[in-house]
């Protein structure tokens, strides 16, 4: 089996670049850091994508605060498609991030990987076949999933198109989940402005323009008073398409 991710021709690109920029005001920017290494995996850029995961990791951690499961497991997954399998040392990682969530769709799925690697199939599939029913229809390796564990079985010979991961689809639950994050902590600290134009052109790059509309109006209401504020988001709706 092996592990491998390949380029997708998305607009994602769009995002890594408006990220790109965007960090450089905001260095510390740990939601900023995730969200962009999530980009850069999906548009398979494996390299970019470890180093942004272990800068918001490290930015997290050095202001005292819990590293959030899902961080952990998309910075080990991107490792692992770095390295091209699952090492002891990531294996290690995953089992840790299963001790914060138990659930966590990533870690299962790598550690069934490792473990089929190393011949354990019984284990392996106690691992992988709960995932049929629960895993996100985007991950990168969900596809392949029914064939890996069919070459378990013996059901079917495990060669390289049938056991090999799939490559990334450009639309996976990083992503998402990482601007699902962002919208839920500006629910809570809604006096962030960067954080406002980041989620905006999140949205429009993902296509969801009532989202990124809606997202738009909340700023502008929170931030009626404060002009420059109110300016920000007139730049960013421009260049969002938005109006």
């Amino acid at each position: 089996m092996s592990l491998r991710a390949q380029p997708d021709p998305s607009n994602y690109y769009e995002l890594v670049v408006y990220l790109t920029r965007a960090i450089r005001d905001r260095p510390n920017d740990v939601q900023g850091w995730s969200i962009l290494g999530g980009a850069y995996l999906a548009f398979g850029e494996v390299d970019q994508a470890v180093a942004a995961y272990q800068r918001a990791m490290n930015i997290a951690q050095s202001m005292g605060a819990d590293v959030p499961a899902d961080m952990v497991a998309n910075y080990a997954t991107a490792r692992a498609l770095q390295d091209g399998g699952v090492s002891r040392e990531l294996e290690e990682i995953f089992r840790h991030v299963l001790t914060i969530d138990p659930t966590n769709a990533q870690a299962r799925y790598h550690i069934g990987f490792a473990l089929a690697e190393r011949g354990e199939n019984e284990a392996a599939l106690e691992m992988w076949e709960p995932l049929m029913a629960e895993a996100p229809t985007a991950a990168y390796w969900r596809a392949n999933l029914p064939f890996q564990i069919a070459a378990l079985r013996g059901e079917v010979q495990g060669g390289e198109g049938t056991a090999g991961a799939a490559a990334p689809s450009g639309q996976g639950p990083d992503i998402r989940a990482m601007v699902d994050r962002l919208a839920a902590r500006l629910t809570q600290e809604p006096d962030d402005i960067d954080g406002w134009a980041m989620l905006i052109r999140a949205y429009a790059v993902l296509g969801e323009t009532e989202n990124a509309r809606t997202a738009l109006d909340n700023a502008r209401a929170y931030f009626a008073d404060d002009a420059a504020a109110l300016g920000t988001l007139a730049q960013q709706a421009r260049a969002s398409s938005l109006e």
